[in-house]
């Protein structure tokens, strides 16, 4: 897993390619705090996100907390199909809102 970050002003945006599993998710939470710290506003970009899974979903729900917790929200954008269906299974589509692009994920920060 790969997370490169880019602060576009009015959120911060996380690019995240390959998996976001078991092995990686250790390494994405240790970044969480300064992300939050940055910007709570946080979109994330799932374009090249390849596989998530349960210890993965976990990752984003506690960044998703870390971010209400400080006036903030998380969305995310071009899930893939497989992504977005664990997601809405799961019973997460509210909490981790999807998109089809960017631009709609902004609109829909808090």
């Amino acid at each position: 897993m790969k997370v490169e970050t880019q602060n576009k002003g009015s959120f911060l945006l996380l690019c995240v390619t390959e998996n976001l599993d078991g092995v990686s998710a250790p390494d994405f939470d240790s970044g969480t705090d300064g992300w939050v710290k940055e910007n709570p506003r946080i979109i994330i970009d799932c374009t090249h996100l390849e596989y998530l899974s349960s210890a993965g979903i976990r990752s984003l729900l506690n960044l998703a907390r870390k971010a209400r917790a400080h006036g903030g929200s998380l969305s995310l954008f071009n899930p893939g199909e497989i992504t977005e269906r664990v997601l809405t299974l799961a019973g997460f589509a509210n909490i981790l809102p999807m998109f089809g692009n960017l631009e709609e994920a902004a609109g829909s920060l808090k």
